[in-house]
């Protein structure tokens, strides 16, 4: 059900969650969203143009929680466009982005607001991890090498060069007026505009906080429809990578202040960007093939030659050969990595797949021990309560017997007098005659 935005109180921040086709996924998501600690936040759900039953799905969420607002789509617009609705849309304080099959902890927003009105940084990076179906989880090179493990109040890119391989929208609350004062937007029609927007966010100010015990939760699909980030064999992915990249260098370039982070830029594109398409050479076709040669080739023969210096051997082999069009041989090269590392992966399965059964196994001993321990905790209620018993029974006999006590020194205490009186003479004479008229009485 659509929603007039206008009407709605400003919350503090706006979701943002583009939706196409993650019915799998999606209920885990808006909960996650839904149960935030922060209250006061707007979800603003894109559906664009599902097939499936996803927007069911968000009408569902919608009817039992005002804060979630549904736009859509008439035709499947991708994400830039999708994501560019959602910022027009928002009237939050602060605007964040989430992949409609991702999770992020119930209390990562409220944590978040806390630490930016604190200190008032234009925008946060959090952590973040992969995850599969199976519910392993593992941090991957982006994260490791953007270096966002330790807290930083305020930075900047300079400072933390590093930042360049911090490219996914996700894991950035950012504040609304410092995007509307930039125009800033996602790069359309283009898929990986995530990298473009990142580096320009980041860019474009010095005050930068690096939160990582917030941790937004990056899903890898083993199944179904992979993710864009997941299909590299694409041409579309391959000719938007090489476009954003160009795109980034040119940014850098065209400023002298940004001109120092090249040599790092160049680093995460051999090491990263690049090489992840020519690990994928022995599923392309020839036109991949081609634009491999066209147009990455004619970009990385301008990276200065100590660009690759810190790259490692086999890469730098690799791009040797492709340099030389010897697609045989990185194909070789290529298969014999993957079979190696479907061994590898074959052996890490099944020994998650131990580690899944001991988890289970430890889960189940310890509701067996917890189950045992309600049990024992419930005897002990019992004597408890029995103690108690007792120990009142034991109160209302002392008492009875005070009484009784009280009761008999009363009596002593009457009796005492009585002698005392006896002991007297008028009380003896009285006594005398009381006598004597007792027993006149009973010989009559």
């Amino acid at each position: 059900m659509e929603e007039n935005l206008e009407s709605m109180e400003k919350p503090f921040v706006s979701i943002i969650v583009p939706v196409y086709n993650t019915e799998e996924y999606l209920e885990e998501c808006l909960n996650c969203l839904v149960n935030q600690t922060l209250e006061n936040i707007e979800i603003i759900c894109i559906n664009d143009a599902s097939t499936d039953n996803s927007l069911k799905i968000l009408n569902d969420f919608s009817k039992n929680d005002d804060r979630i607002i549904i736009i859509s789509n008439e035709t499947n617009q991708g994400l830039s466009i999708t994501r560019n609705r959602g910022i027009k849309a928002a009237k939050g304080e602060y605007i964040v982005f989430f992949d409609s099959d991702d999770l992020i902890e119930t209390d990562a927003y409220e944590k978040l607001y806390n630490e930016v009105k604190e200190h008032e940084q234009d925008m946060i990076i959090y952590n973040f991890k992969r995850f599969n179906d199976e519910g392993v989880e593992w941090f991957e090179i982006l994260q490791k090498n953007s270096n966002i493990d330790e807290y930083a109040e305020k930075t900047n890119i300079i400072e933390h060069p590093e930042l360049l391989w911090n490219t996914t929208a996700c894991n950035k609350f950012i504040k609304r007026d410092f995007l509307i004062e930039h125009n800033l937007k996602f790069l359309e029609k283009r898929l990986f505009e995530d990298l473009l927007f990142s580096t320009q966010i980041q860019c474009l100010t010095d005050s930068i906080g690096i939160y990582p015990d917030v941790i937004y939760k990056w899903r890898f699909r083993e199944k179904g429809n992979k993710s864009i980030s997941q299909s590299n064999e694409n041409i579309k992915n391959l000719k938007d990578r090489i476009f954003i990249s160009n795109e980034i260098i040119n940014l850098l370039k065209e400023n002298e202040k940004f001109k120092s982070l090249l040599p790092h830029l160049y680093k995460k594109l051999l090491e990263h960007d690049f090489i992840i398409f020519i690990n994928q050479l022995d599923m392309a076709d020839e036109e991949f093939k081609e634009t491999m040669i066209s147009e990455i080739v004619p970009l990385i023969e301008t990276f200065p030659k100590e660009s690759f210096d810190d790259i490692n051997e086999l890469a730098k082999t690799k791009y040797n050969l492709l340099v030389k069009e010897d697609f045989e041989n990185i194909i070789h090269i290529v298969k014999y990595e993957k079979s190696t590392k479907k061994i590898t992966n074959a052996k890490i399965r099944e020994k998650n797949a131990e580690i899944r059964k001991l988890r289970i196994r430890k889960e189940e001993i310890r509701k067996e021990k917890n189950a045992k321990i309600r049990e024992k905790n419930a005897e002990i209620r019992k004597l408890r309560i029995r103690k108690e018993e007792i120990r009142a029974r034991k109160e209302e006999i002392r008492k009875e017997k005070n009484a009784t006590i009280r009761e008999l020194r009363e009596i002593n205490k009457k009796q005492r007098e009585e002698i005392k009186e006896l002991k007297t003479t008028k009380g003896w004479i009285k006594y005398k005659r009381n006598n004597l008229y007792e027993r006149g009485k009973n010989k009559l």
